[in-house]
């Protein structure tokens, strides 16, 4: 990860906590001055509402890397910086957000089938293929719906949504229990 927000265990407040990330993702101002720092002091705006930074007495730029201070959505994009730069920065941070819901648990999941993985990640790619080809919405329903027939039928699919053995232990072999597993361990529950 380049930045991620959020709430340790330790925390003493857990709903201030997520005040302030929630600030730190949605509120334009509160973004753009971290990132960019005060408006007319460290930068000014164009006309294309693009931010021009200024020089600050000691003759240093105050500069922060864009994706530590929040949303890249919110804030204001740098004058030089093109419609594609940006759009590739917003791309990087979003995609980075994806993995995230397994962050910190690459341990437990050793013992993952894989052969299993790399079956679903076949299977995932074709239907991507396949998705992307709909023409239409009813074209699009009609995929989701044979493909959720397909995938619910397959032996990878048992294999990796199996969450407990007989015996009511965590089927680590499984993707899903080796991440409830995890979660459990780590949140308790």
């Amino acid at each position: 990860f380049d930045s991620m927000f959020a709430v340790t265990k330790y925390t003493t407040d857990q709903n201030r906590a997520m005040e302030i990330i929630t600030e730190l993702v949605c509120k334009t101002e509160l973004r753009n001055v971290l990132q960019y720092g005060v408006e007319g002091v460290h930068y000014e705006l164009n006309e294309k509402n693009e931010v021009s930074r200024k020089l600050d007495d000691a003759n240093n730029i105050y500069k922060m890397n864009v994706s530590y201070t929040g949303n890249v959505l919110t804030a204001y994009p740098e004058e030089g910086i093109t419609k594609d730069n940006w759009t590739e920065i917003i791309k990087q941070q979003n995609l980075q957000s994806v993995i995230s819901v397994l962050c910190g648990s690459h341990d437990a999941l050793v013992n993952v089938d894989k052969n299993a993985m790399e079956q679903m990640l076949a299977v995932s790619k074709s239907y991507f293929d396949r998705m992307a080809s709909c023409k239409t919405a009813l074209e699009f329903k009609e995929f989701a719906r044979a493909a959720a027939t397909e995938i619910s039928a397959a032996p990878y699919y048992k294999t990796l949504t199996n969450e407990r053995k007989d015996d009511n232990s965590f089927d680590t072999a499984s993707l899903k229990g080796a991440i409830t597993k995890w979660y459990s361990e780590l949140f308790g529950r």
